[in-house]
């Protein structure tokens, strides 16, 4: 009977455990005693099996041991750190931290409301270590800042970030960090950036995290104002580096350009998402499979540029709720110099133009409303923003008169002079064609200018 129950507990004990890992997965085979293996996925991939790439033991494991921890005494000369090994820093530091371990060395920063500063460079540099690992112990507040002023540098290498890491780079642990950044950007890794818990606030002259192979996250909560992009990924030449991907976490961002992005892939598998940005995602391929997204962009919502030679564009939903609303202008909600799919989920657009792609454009299945109208395929814009309300909305009902007669659409295909000789097609955000003689109005001022209102003269459509 005890040989029965013991059996019983242990299956109770397995079955908890897979229940709470749910955002954040592992991969047994990949530890931190081995070389971490990274890869970028596509939808190709299913997403479980992908999960278990991005994140290691170690990655989601912010426990150590304090008794065999070096405590390091608070200090206004810096402090530097030559050994592997796990460190505690508590109180306050000023002339910031430098890890100087070796190529091969694992080292874990423990911050117990630390306060580290430094005018004259980072708060945290990692010079040479295989990968570092931050933990925030619950409970515990922590803040990094830098002076605002130009960092001393020193050798080839532009050391540009509070954190600044020439590392693969880990943050873990449920407490917080706060981290302002006056000078450039906030958390910096040369290599891969990953997080997997924590309640970060962050204010970036620039870009509040960076890395240039990959960032990967599944857990935490993000408060972010950045002056440049607020996530961002930029290894272009490896089919496997450059990507972002996220599986879980809560983000509030406030950005001047974009809100994520990535120069291969995008991958959204969990996470809910409030962006203010130029282009609230924007990579080569941006692909959603789950999660709460709400956008407001004054550009392009969700942009599919080229920006890797290594994949063809497309934006690809599989699922989530996505709300996008967008500013006026020549604006797009979701860009394409690709494909475009939406396969699952819920998009609900309000936008002037709804869509825009280069190759096609097909709702596969899922919900997609533009405008109040639940449309059922996509149709391509044309002329971005200031045409894209009557063109690029999808299938829908024909437009009617008050006495129920039908109403012709407007063909932004070709244009007529008086005499009805077509014109040249302008280009996308070219004015069309103004008559021989006339004067073309001056724009309105203004970020988000609106659109002109029709002429007295015009065409009754």
């Amino acid at each position: 009977m005890k040989r029965y129950i013991k059996y019983i507990a242990i299956i109770v004990s397995v079955i908890l455990v897979a229940i709470t890992v749910t955002a954040c997965s592992i991969n047994k085979n990949n530890t931190d005693n081995q070389t971490d293996t990274s890869s970028g996925k596509t939808s190709e991939v299913k997403t479980d099996a992908a999960q278990s790439d991005y994140f290691t033991e170690r990655d989601l494991d912010p426990s150590y041991e304090e008794k065999d921890a070096k405590q390091l005494r608070p200090g206004n000369s810096g402090t530097a750190i030559t050994e592997e090994g796990v460190y505690i820093l508590s109180g306050k530091y000023e002339g910031g931290v430098i890890i100087d371990a070796g190529e091969s060395a694992k080292v874990q920063l423990v911050l117990n409301n630390a306060e580290i500063t430094n005018s004259t460079g980072p708060a945290i540099y990692v010079k040479s270590a295989d990968k570092v690992f931050i933990t925030l112990p619950e409970g515990t507040e922590n803040t990094l800042t830098d002076s605002g002023e130009e960092y001393t540098q020193s050798g080839e290498k532009s050391i540009d970030g509070v954190i600044f890491a020439d590392s693969d780079l880990t943050l873990n642990g449920s407490g917080k960090l706060s981290v302002t950044a006056g000078y450039k950007h906030a958390i910096v890794s040369k290599k891969d950036l990953t997080i997997t818990d924590g309640s970060y606030e962050i204010t970036s002259a620039e870009k509040a995290l960076e890395g240039e192979n990959s960032i990967r996250i599944c857990g935490g909560e993000f408060v972010i104002k950045a002056g440049d992009d607020a996530l961002h990924a930029d290894e272009e030449n490896d089919k496997d580096k450059g990507f972002v991907y996220i599986s879980g976490g809560s983000f509030n961002i406030e950005s001047d350009d974009d809100g994520i992005h990535a120069v291969t892939v995008l991958t959204i598998d969990g996470g809910t998402f409030i962006i203010t940005a130029h282009e609230a995602l924007e990579a080569t391929q941006v692909i959603i499979n789950d999660g709460e997204i709400s956008i407001s962009a004054s550009d392009d919502g969700i942009n599919a540029a080229k920006k890797s030679e290594l994949y063809d564009p497309k934006v690809e939903i599989n699922g989530g709720n996505i709300k996008i609303v967008m500013g006026q202008g020549d604006t797009d909600a979701v860009d394409s110099n690709g494909s475009i799919a939406v396969n699952g989920g819920s998009l609900n657009i309000t936008a002037q133009s709804a869509f825009d792609f280069e190759t096609e454009g097909k709702i596969n299945g899922g919900e997609v409303t533009v405008n109040g109208e639940k449309i059922t395929e996509i149709s391509n814009q044309f002329g971005g923003g200031m045409h894209g309300g009557q063109d690029g909305f999808g299938k829908r009902e024909p437009m009617t008169d008050e006495n129920g007669e039908t109403l012709t659409r407007p063909d932004f295909k070709n244009f007529t002079n008086e005499n009805g000789e077509t014109l040249k097609r302008p280009e996308r955000g070219e004015r069309p064609p103004q008559a021989e003689g006339e004067t073309p109005p001056e724009p309105p001022t203004g970020e988000n200018p609106a659109p002109a209102e029709p002429s007295s003269e015009s065409t009754t459509i």
